[in-house]
């Protein structure tokens, strides 16, 4: 499992109950709403490759910023909610987990945040839901650039392999030169703001 999977993992369980939790006229309509994107969505298939992850976390992300500036969509964020709970399944599954184990640890905290949502005000109030909404958008945009960054790690360290033959030189005085004059030039700016 790499920092990727983690990440996705975390990302996937914290959203499926972030989006649920969003009141709305009626909590059958809701709880049906994240039923039919649990199901739809463990259908659908597993999220493990890297392209499914991107696009899964780019879409919890907007996702929560579009609840965040539009008090609309209460059933798409819930019937995402049921898709999100269902990539958290297939996560469960790729450890070991079985299929119904799987949907049940997964879906049953998105079920009860749509429930308990609906039905008293004072489970979720707007700025507990506020703050969560904005937890799950950075945790969605970090899951969405960690497989590029695991990536380009991955290929500076195969670039990275030290020669041997040659007389090996350290990083060049100019880059030292200019990354200090940098950190002092922004020193001195944010001291002459400040006065």
């Amino acid at each position: 499992m790499s920092v990727v999977f983690y990440v996705s993992f975390a990302l996937f369980a914290f959203a499926g109950v972030t989006l649920a939790a969003i009141p709305s006229r009626s909590r059958w309509i809701t709880m049906s709403a994240v039923a039919l994107g649990l199901l739809v969505g463990y259908r659908l298939g597993p999220a493990a490759d890297r392209a499914n992850i991107v696009v899964a976390a780019t879409l919890i992300a907007l996702t929560c910023a579009a609840r965040l500036v539009f008090d609309r969509g209460a059933l798409v964020a819930a019937l995402i909610a049921g898709w999100v709970a269902a990539l958290w399944a297939s996560s469960l599954g790729l450890v070991g987990v079985p299929a119904p184990v799987a949907l049940v640890i997964a879906g049953a905290p998105s079920l009860a945040a749509a429930y308990l949502a609906a039905s008293r005000p004072a489970f979720a109030p707007a700025i507990v839901r506020d703050e969560a909404l904005l937890i799950t958008l950075a945790l969605g945009l970090a899951a969405a650039i960690t497989p590029t960054i695991v990536e380009g790690w991955r290929s500076a360290a195969m670039l990275n392999v030290t020669d041997t033959m040659s007389t090996g030189a350290g990083m060049p005085r100019w880059t030292v030169a200019m990354a200090a004059g940098a950190v002092a030039l922004g020193g001195m700016y944010s001291r002459w703001k400040r006065v």
